[in-house]
């Protein structure tokens, strides 16, 4: 059989919850906002922040050096076989 249960422990507990909510919400805010902070997070990870950027450049410098000679399709840089050619 089921004891009732006081209104004001009901009311006391659903307070409590309450306060219990709002503070894990607020640690939760607090913990997202330092994750994602980009400022801090560069100052952190100076180093690994210019190797990657360097890289990207790298790796788009050649790709438009490619683009831009087109080298590839030229049929003065093709042969169809040996001896013939230029």
């Amino acid at each position: 059989m089921n004891l009732p249960v006081p209104v004001d422990l009901l009311e006391e507990r659903a307070a409590e919850e309450r306060r219990n909510l709002r503070r894990d919400l607020k640690n939760v805010k607090y913990t997202w906002e330092h994750k994602l902070n980009i400022k801090q997070n560069l100052r952190e990870h100076l180093w690994q922040a210019a190797g990657i950027s360097a890289l990207v450049s790298g790796v788009l410098g050649y790709a438009a050096a490619g683009l831009l000679t087109g080298r590839r399709n030229d049929s003065r840089w093709q042969s169809d076989g040996p001896g013939m050619g230029l």
